[in-house]
């Protein structure tokens, strides 16, 4: 027959081994969940979408940076999606690695406003895909362009000037046609007069040395 006291230590035993062994077995759990913790929150190293950041608005015309990389990189791709549907659409892509750098452009004024979200995928020889996903990317209408006003009032007054400069031409070009008449019959009237004179400047030139030789320069009779 067992002695009590001995019963109560083996129990005691028992009871400290089974709690070493549920402690052990808990740490044991938290060290390997610690690692996945870490590799589930650390960024992919060969895909990576660095911009737009995620609850980023944007407008207009995107620059996409980031990093595209593989030690058996063959090509990148980039699609986006209106969430939550993530019906995937494709945006472009390469055929060159990027690191830290642009992967590409994205034209957001024909998309209809709203959630979108935005992944790259990196396509390796060996058959993997890594991939980088940015949610909750607000796509708004790019704001119009605001007209140049000063432009708009330079260009109006060189049209002005311009057309009034072609009519003072023009109208001058219609002074001189409507004046080429008058001009002519002057001129006309002018050469008449001139010759007029000239012909009877002649015509009496022409009586005086007639008169002189008749009256003047005719030999007088000889007187002794």
């Amino acid at each position: 027959m067992l002695d009590p006291s001995s019963a109560r230590d083996e129990q005691r035993s028992a009871c400290l081994v089974g709690k070493l062994t549920a402690l052990i077995a808990l740490l044991s759990l938290a060290v390997l969940a610690v690692p996945s913790r870490i590799a589930a929150q650390s960024p992919n190293p060969y895909a990576r979408i660095a911009l737009p950041a995620s609850n980023q608005v944007l407008r207009g015309t995107v620059t996409i940076q980031g990093t595209a990389t593989h030690p058996a990189f063959v090509r990148y791709e980039l699609a986006y999606a209106r969430e939550p549907e993530l019906s995937w659409i494709p945006l472009g892509g390469g055929v060159q690695p990027v690191e830290n750098g642009v992967l590409g452009g994205w034209n957001t004024r024909p998309i209809q406003p709203g959630s979108y979200a935005l992944r790259l995928q990196v396509f390796a020889a060996d058959g993997s895909v890594s991939e980088s996903v940015v949610r909750n990317l607000t796509i708004e209408v790019a704001a119009s362009p605001t007209p140049d006003t000063t432009q708009a009032s330079a260009t109006q007054r060189a049209s002005v000037s311009e057309f009034q400069t072609a009519r003072t031409v023009l109208q001058a070009v219609g002074d001189i046609l409507a004046a080429a008449p008058r001009a002519f019959l002057r001129g006309v009237q002018f050469a008449g007069a001139f010759f007029a004179a000239l012909g009877g400047y002649l015509l009496l030139r022409r009586a005086a040395l007639a008169i002189y030789r008749r009256y003047v320069a005719r030999p007088q009779p000889y007187r002794d």
